[in-house]
């Protein structure tokens, strides 16, 4: 079940309408390969990259939870500033 009381986040096509906002952390259901994906977004944080979510503790019940970071999704009708 999941937990509908954060900001439903608006924005992409893949995961659209299952994406939520509690806080600093943003929970959505979790690829496949999400524990690859985890080390991935582990290793640029610990090497200094701030442009990637970090992840919250591993996926539970098919779902991941990820720090928050402001800005756009870009989705069609492609804005400008994605094409360049």
């Amino acid at each position: 079940m999941v937990d509908r009381d954060g900001e439903q986040l608006t924005g992409g096509t893949v995961n659209a309408g299952a994406v939520f906002r509690r806080g600093e952390v943003v929970e959505r259901p979790a690829p496949r390969h999400a524990e690859a994906l985890h080390r991935y977004l582990g290793e640029l944080a610990a090497h200094g990259f701030d442009g990637a979510p970090t992840p919250v503790g591993p996926p539970v019940a098919g779902r991941e939870r990820l720090t928050f970071l402001p800005g756009e999704v870009a989705v069609p009708p492609y804005p400008r500033w994605a094409l360049t």
